[in-house]
């Protein structure tokens, strides 16, 4: 090799030494995107996820719903977070950077905070736990959680793999409201009930959330009841069909147990202890046939 192929192949190696040297400094001096700080929720279940995922302290509101202790696991967690009734008057003077919101929430106010710019992610109503991971992975990347949420999904997954229901026949199951509201299929509650090992009772008639009437409840009546632990005012009209003396023979004929609504009303991590009750009280069931009722109230 001459001295000049030497120069100049030492020249080569120098200007790409120098490239490969500036590159790097580019790519260390771009600045990486800043996880929100100023997050603000108008979903009581992006409420609960999101302080499970975040520091309190990127939390600069929730809704009024959150504070409820009947519909909400969280209530003694945000102490200081402003509540919000889910309007932007109550939201915009915050200041925040990124705002979840939820399915029913005003589609007018999720177009202004659209319109002004405003990151917005909006989250399902989880109706089995698919849904539950989907919202936890959707609300932990926009919030910079994504190992968190991995985590919070690790856990869901391995606690329903053990609440699983046993083998064996299903005993039927009735989850029954005041005013005898029930939930059946594409529901999370449906969800639950089939993860535990029973069969929705509901679901033979309703497609979603209605009514079941007391007459069908009692002339065909399921293995077991559950009962919606309630919320709010409860009106006579809405009490009487738990009050009605048929119904209450019923339930004094067949096993039945109460289930607080804050670990269904929303598709959250806790859900799975609705699991893990149901699936409890469905081992501590004796097998002793039913017998049939003809009665109607």
């Amino acid at each position: 090799m001459t001295r000049n192929e030497h120069h100049d192949g030492g020249t080569r190696r120098g200007r790409r030494r120098l490239a490969a040297a500036v590159l790097l400094c580019c790519l260390v001096s771009i600045p990486a995107v800043a996880a929100p700080q100023r997050i603000a929720s108008l979903s009581l279940c992006a409420d609960q996820l999101l302080l499970s995922l975040v520091d309190r302290r990127r939390i600069v509101s929730v809704t009024r719903f959150a504070s409820a202790p009947s519909i909400s696991g969280v209530a003694d967690a945000i102490a200081g977070i402003p509540r919000n009734r889910g309007s932007a008057e109550d939201i915009l003077p915050l200041g925040p950077d990124l705002i979840v919101a939820g399915e029913y929430t005003q589609p007018s106010t999720k177009a202004l905070f659209r319109k002004l710019g405003i990151p917005l992610l909006e989250i399902s109503v989880a109706t089995d736990f698919d849904g539950v991971r989907k919202n936890i992975r959707r609300i932990a990347t926009a919030a910079g959680a994504q190992a968190k949420g991995d985590r919070m999904i690790e856990t869901l997954n391995s606690r329903l793999a053990a609440a699983a229901g046993s083998a064996g026949p299903a005993p039927s199951l009735l989850f029954y409201r005041l005013g005898g509201y029930s939930q059946g299929r594409h529901t999370l509650m449906d969800a639950i009930i089939r993860h535990a090992g029973f069969v929705n009772h509901a679901a033979r008639a309703l497609p979603g959330v209605g009514r079941v009437s007391l007459e069908s409840v009692v002339v065909t009546p399921p293995d077991v009841i559950v009962l919606g632990s309630g919320h709010g005012p409860r009106s006579s009209r809405a009490a009487e069909y738990l009050s009605h003396p048929a119904f209450q023979r019923l339930r004094s004929e067949i096993p039945s147990i109460t289930l607080p609504d804050r670990l269904w009303i929303c598709g959250l991590p806790s859900s799975v202890d609705a699991v893990e009750r149901l699936a409890d009280f469905r081992r501590s069931l004796t097998p002793a046939p039913r017998k049939p009722r003809a009665s109607t109230p």
